[in-house]
């Protein structure tokens, strides 16, 4: 199986949202799974890579 380039990386900040990336992780089946911190507060979120959506108006919507 090729590795692909990662959608983020540890420090970015997903554009148009107020998440940072603070941990990843790759999973079985190919896809990464990312550890997300809210701005600056102690609340994290977890999603996948095709669970990260962006609408065109730059908001973050997920599929769950």
């Amino acid at each position: 199986m090729m590795m692909s380039k990662p959608k983020y990386e540890i420090g970015d900040r997903i554009e148009g949202t107020n998440l940072i990336v603070r941990g990843k992780m790759m999973l079985a089946n190919g896809s990464e799974r990312y550890f997300l911190q809210i701005d600056k507060s102690d609340n994290s979120l977890v999603l996948n890579d095709d669970d990260i959506l962006i609408k065109s108006d730059d908001q973050l919507i997920s599929k769950q």
